[in-house]
């Protein structure tokens, strides 16, 4: 898999968007083609992170782009040698921040 972008998360970790993750965003939410920004956003200076219900690796990284709007990025992250390195699963834009399995940050 290429790499898109790569991204540093609020805790320093590699973030990657490969071309696997991309192609599922677009084809899945095809209004995030052009806010490639708005998940930089959201993955360096997210408002809320929550963990995922069902995998203790997955976060949902969320951040306000109007006073209802938000983009939710969800990221599976792996052990390397050199720390923890993540990946982008998928990427869209939400009106509400799902609760999941507890609130990780702030």
């Amino acid at each position: 898999m290429a790499t898109v972008a790569w991204f540093q998360d609020y805790r320093g970790r590699r973030v990657e968007l490969t071309d696997k993750g991309w192609t599922h965003i677009v084809a899945r939410h095809p209004d995030m083609t052009t806010r490639l920004n708005h998940i930089r956003d959201a993955v360096e200076r997210p408002d809320r992170v929550m963990r995922d219900s069902d995998i203790a690796r997955v976060e949902h990284m969320y951040r306000r782009f109007t006073e209802r709007l938000m983009v939710r990025v969800i990221i599976i992250y792996r052990p390397t040698p050199d720390g923890w390195i993540g990946e982008i699963r998928t990427a869209h834009r939400t009106t509400r921040i799902q609760l999941g399995g507890g609130q990780l940050w702030p």
